[in-house]
């Protein structure tokens, strides 16, 4: 499984399919194991942009046919369902107790991050999201910069950087 235990942070937008602009959000993840089981708790917190904060939870138990099963709790949502999380892309499809609501996402990795990439249908809407995820702990890297005799930092005046090119 990619997403490894830990606090996690990233940003994201969202739209419904017939809209060509999306609501933005910020993300702050901790996925803990699972003392009673095998599986992972996600606890997540997304802050819409002209929003207030809504709070997510997520369940994440191996079942015994090579699986994970997956239950998702919060601010207006209730699915459960199944996923394929140890190779990648890890997918999963999650559907409501009634019927009403549909959910299917893809996590995979990038150079820097991971992605999250998703569908939901509930009742007759269809949304689509998308979200890169990094380690709270990860550091970016930035253009070197030179030392004055002073002590102070300045441009990097004619030093080459491979910085920039290692972003691309």
């Amino acid at each position: 499984m990619i997403l490894e235990p830990g606090k996690w942070q990233g940003r994201g937008s969202y739209r419904p399919t017939d809209e060509s602009l999306g609501l933005r959000f910020q993300a702050t993840v901790e996925v803990d194991d699972d003392r009673r089981t095998e599986g992972l708790i996600v606890n997540a917190t997304l802050q819409v942009d002209g929003g207030s904060p809504r709070s997510i939870l997520v369940y994440v138990v191996p079942d015994d046919v090579g699986t994970y099963a997956v239950t998702v709790r919060g601010d207006g949502i209730d699915v459960q369902g199944t996923a394929k999380l140890d190779s990648e892309p890890h997918l999963a499809l999650l559907w409501s107790e009634d019927g009403a609501v549909h959910v299917t996402c893809a996590v995979f990795t990038l150079p820097d991050t991971h992605g999250v990439r998703g569908y939901a249908k509930v009742r007759g809407d269809v949304w689509t999201w998308e979200l890169a995820l990094q380690p709270q702990h990860r550091l970016r890297r930035g253009r070197p910069r030179l030392q004055t005799k002073e002590g102070k930092k300045e441009g990097r005046g004619n030093v080459v950087s491979l910085f920039d090119r290692l972003k691309r």
